[in-house]
C-alpha cells in the first residue's frame, strides 16, 4: 500500500501536483495514481497517470502555510 491518497501533495519531474485518483478509480490502471496539475491553456484540467512509484510525497499543507 502506499503512502499516496486522494489529496496528497506531490513532486514529479520538478513540477507539484495533487493526487485526484487510486488504483481502482475509474481509469486509473493498477499501480497508477492520477495527478492533477492544474489547467491548461484551454482551461482543461492537467491530469495523468503515472506509475505509483513515481511521484515523491510532500508534507501537508498545512507545513507549507504562512500566516
Amino acid at each position: 500500500m502506499s503512502s499516496l491518497e486522494l489529496g496528497s501533495l506531490v513532486k514529479m519531474n520538478g513540477a507539484f501536483a495533487v493526487v485526484v485518483g487510486v488504483p481502482g478509480d475509474a481509469g486509473v490502471p493498477d499501480d497508477h495514481v492520477a495527478l492533477f496539475y492544474g489547467t491548461n491553456e484551454e482551461g482543461s484540467p492537467d491530469i495523468w497517470t503515472v506509475p505509483m512509484g513515481y511521484p515523491s510525497p510532500l508534507p501537508s499543507p498545512i507545513e507549507f502555510f504562512r500566516h
